[in-house]
């Protein structure tokens, strides 16, 4: 490390926007679920935590 290097970023947890590479068999089912309600409650692992999240289109 040098001076005036980088060694932190920070993100608002409010605003945090997760992209996801879905398989295409998945996507009809997903569209559907979608297009049904408001969105899709799920739930992701970061460092052993669960992070409940919320999937909208």
């Amino acid at each position: 490390m040098r001076g005036g290097d980088q060694i932190l970023s920070m993100y608002s947890d409010k605003d945090l926007e997760i992209r996801a590479q879905l398989p295409n068999q998945y996507l009809s089912e997903i569209r559907a679920q979608l297009a049904q309600q408001a969105g899709i409650p799920a739930t992701g692992q970061l460092n052993g935590q669960n992070i409940p999240s919320h999937w909208t289109a």
